[in-house]
């Protein structure tokens, strides 16, 4: 109930400055919406007036009695032209709150004289300000529908107003005493809402029902009014509600963009007790709670937190914390701890796969539990004693790691599921991709290269595809455990794994190339047998390429290119000589 006083109160004050700077055009918005809404009902109510006229041989007796003086079919004309007309005001009404929407938006921010805080502030403003119109439409419908329909029918309108009083008592119970229910409205309110607002129609259904049944019914006519006007009333409801949910979702963006005293501030610096986030999670009197659970999950129980023993671990990954945990008693027995944010989630499913496909070789560590946390999914690894190493130091160490990759044996299981889902390299270079290079191009040879390679992108396709695919894991340099024991070295980070052909992610030429080909050529696998060079350093130099496309560097996505025309010619000189 506080946090709905408080979004009331700064909804009022929100009103307040509407109407201080945009008076008329929120009247004339309102009007609008409510003339929209009462032509909409109009243009489904009429219709069915006319199948009742259609289906009868005379005048229905519960029409009212002005009808009865006019001819049948010049009633169903003019109800027909009405529907229309009705229709099209309902269109117009639309159109012309779109219109005022934008220009009142463009006088507050004119008004508020702030820089530019956000990309995109226009459209937030004016979201939010028709969001604004449409709620307090809303609020105004909702009593002057009750009203009118108390004036013909005292009973529905009771039930009505009954049922949603209900359901409110019941929201506000469970959200207060279950915390999955919480969870669900903070994800899904709309859905909760038209629920209950499609519950709350076949209520009012029920209740017709019985009237005609068994008790005193009302006219036909108002039976008909009565549901169309229940299924309105309902749907204004959830819109209100949502839009001040929406409304103060967005709260923090507003402020800082119709007040003068307020300024934008992160959502993770404003403390927020009510509601679960990420951070908040974190927080070390917060975490040690869902630590001490997790751990007993993944079989490791701890009798108290002051056996825990919590490290942050750096891995520049955005919203995907590590946490390096242990206990007091058994320092050298570390779990990495990962918890991905909800927009991350589908990276770490993707991680959960490699690390559950039992592959031989793989430089991951021990997934022993996959569960989630506050509907955040966490991940729990063993880790042998050891240490992450630091930038340089795992970049010295990165090519052990790539010798590594090439020995590794995917099942046919795991290739599989793999081509039916993401695209390979060679799906990936496609002509469109490469056309971005033009934007780039500084001289005629520029040109004439990147029109070359788009010319010959079949042939370059054609390399890749003989080569045998590899596990390929782009984001290790921050992430690499050395274990102290026999200095075996595991990549922390596998969200973004790919399959792809060998060679990809090795670097381009020189001694670091040379020995990865030379540590190729030593490996016993048939499948590296007979494996070109070149074709090598084409995927190679295509992978780079790609990568540099993606980062948008594309300067040096072009030099790349020549090098890429070179290899591809030197393969073709090749067989022409065998």
């Amino acid at each position: 109930m506080n946090e709905i006083s408080n979004v009331l109160r700064w909804t009022l004050s929100l009103s307040a400055k509407f109407y201080r700077v945009v008076p008329f055009l929120t009247l004339a918005i309102v009007v609008l919406t409510l003339v929209s809404q009462i032509a909409s009902l109009l243009s489904f109510f009429l219709p069915l007036k006319i199948i009742i006229l259609l289906g009868s041989e005379g005048m229905p007796r519960y029409f009212p009695a002005a009808f009865a003086q006019l001819d049948r079919d010049v009633l169903i004309a003019w109800l027909s032209a009405a529907t229309i007309g009705f229709f099209l005001l309902s269109l117009l009404a639309e159109k012309l709150i779109a219109r005022a929407t934008d220009v009142a938006a463009g006088k507050l921010l004119g008004k508020s004289q702030k820089m530019v805080l956000f990309e995109n502030q226009e459209d937030v403003a004016a979201r939010a300000y028709q969001r604004y119109s449409s709620a307090l439409a809303a609020g105004v419908f909702i009593p002057l529908a009750l009203t009118t329909l108390g004036w013909f029918y005292p009973s529905m309108a009771g039930l009505i107003a009954g049922y949603s009083l209900f359901v409110s008592m019941v929201f506000v119970t469970a959200h207060r005493f279950s915390e999955k229910f919480r969870e669900y409205l903070d994800q899904k309110l709309a859905s909760a809402l038209g629920l209950a607002g499609t519950l709350g129609f076949f209520v009012v259904f029920a209740y017709l029902v019985a009237e005609f049944i068994f008790f005193s019914p009302p006219g036909f006519i108002i039976a008909i009014i009565s549901i169309l006007a229940s299924r309105q009333i309902f749907g204004r409801a959830t819109a209100l509600v949502s839009g001040l949910h929406g409304l103060a979702q967005q709260r923090l963006r507003l402020d800082a963009l119709f007040f003068h005293g307020k300024v934008l501030v992160s959502q993770h610096q404003q403390p927020n007790p009510g509601k679960k986030n990420l951070w908040s999670l974190l927080q070390p009197e917060t975490r040690a709670g869902w630590l001490i659970q997790v751990l007993e999950e993944a079989g490791m129980p701890m009798a108290s937190t002051d056996q825990l023993k919590v490290q942050w671990l750096d891995s520049s990954k955005p919203n995907m914390p590590h946490l390096l945990v242990s206990s007091a008693e058994e320092p050298d027995r570390p779990l990495l701890v990962k918890v991905f944010d909800v927009n991350r989630k589908s990276l770490a499913q993707h991680e959960a796969t490699l690390a559950t496909e039992g592959l031989e070789g793989v430089p991951i560590p021990l997934l022993i539990l996959g569960t989630e946390v506050d509907r955040f999914a966490c991940h729990v690894y063993r880790l042998p004693p050891g240490q992450v190493l630091k930038v340089q130091q795992a970049k010295r160490k990165l090519p052990a790691l790539d010798k590594r990759f090439v020995a590794i044996h995917l099942s046919p299981q795991l290739v599989n599921r793999y081509l039916r889902s993401r695209p390979l390299l060679v799906d990936r270079l496609s002509a469109d991709v490469l056309e971005r290079l033009y934007i780039a191009c500084y001289s005629r040879q520029d040109t004439l290269h990147v029109a070359e390679l788009i010319d010959r992108l079949a042939e370059l396709q054609s390399h890749l595809k003989v080569l045998p695919l590899v596990l390929v894991n782009p984001n290790m340099r921050r992430s690499v455990w050395q274990a102290d024991a026999d200095q075996t070295l595991l990549a922390l980070n596998w969200d973004r794994w790919s399959l792809d052909p060998l060679g990809a992610g090795w670097p381009f030429s020189g001694k670091p190339f040379a020995r990865l080909v030379e540590h190729l050529m030593g490996e016993p696998d048939r499948r590296l047998n007979n494996v070109d060079s070149c074709k090598v350093r084409l995927s190679a130099l295509a992978y780079g390429l790609e990568d540099f496309n993606n980062r948008q560097l594309l300067n040096d996505a072009l030099n790349v290119v020549p090098e890429i025309l070179d290899t591809m010619n030197t393969l073709q000189n090749n067989a022409t000589e065998e």
